[in-house]
């Protein structure tokens, strides 16, 4: 009897001991797992990714560096262009988008990866829902058939660092990188501003609307 009851009495022990973790919510950021909805749409979820990711590439952790950076990409089922532009330019800005797409990871990661190096390691994140607010990219929010935030975020001071290597004149390797990301299928992406530069005029949008 007494050692079925030791038994029984180190099974519930361990049980007890092991119950409050098992309860705890997980930590952001402690597996590998989709970041897809770990980061909320407001100005500090975008500024806490942002420095995680550069952060990871300070400490060299490249799997969850380039996991983060990869879900800046659009879903491909993504309707955020013709959901936000119309089928008209909303499929002409999509189209352009798929053509950067195959390059995009990359941009992004050597110029965070610079800011690493330099320890840039804090974001300054603007949200735009105003186009009359100083600095908004009113031409992109006017163009919106229902207005959504534009994010627009600097490490340094909104400048790109160029490469001093030979033959690298014009090669992006710190700073950040020109564009505005949003907030599509429970996480941010970033949009490139050649893109949304295919957008016309504010009036020509304004009146293709009416």
């Amino acid at each position: 009897m007494a050692p079925t009851f030791l038994r029984s009495f180190f099974v519930l022990l361990i049980v007890a001991l092991l119950l409050p973790y098992r309860l705890l919510p997980q930590q952001r950021g402690a597996t590998s797992s989709n970041p897809v909805g770990a980061y909320p749409d407001t100005s500090q979820g975008l500024q806490e990714l942002l420095e995680e990711i550069v952060n990871a590439a300070a400490a060299n952790d490249s799997v969850r560096e380039t996991e983060l950076i990869h879900g800046f990409l659009l879903p491909k089922n993504s309707t955020w262009f013709t959901d936000e532009y119309g089928p008209g330019f909303g499929a002409s800005l999509a189209a352009a988008y798929r053509r950067v797409e195959p390059d995009l990871e990359q941009v992004v990661k050597t110029m965070y990866d610079g800011n690493a190096e330099r320890r840039w390691l804090t974001a300054t994140v603007r949200r735009y829902v105003d186009p009359n607010t100083e600095r908004a990219p009113d031409k992109f929010l006017n163009c919106m058939e229902h207005i959504v935030p534009l994010y627009r975020a600097t490490f340094k001071d909104g400048s790109v660092y160029y490469s001093q290597k030979p033959g690298e004149n014009s090669k992006e390797v710190a700073g950040d990188p020109s564009g505005y990301f949003i907030y599509d299928q429970r996480g941010f992406r970033f949009i490139p501003t050649t893109v949304l530069q295919k957008l016309p005029k504010q009036r020509q949008c304004e009146l293709s609307w009416t």
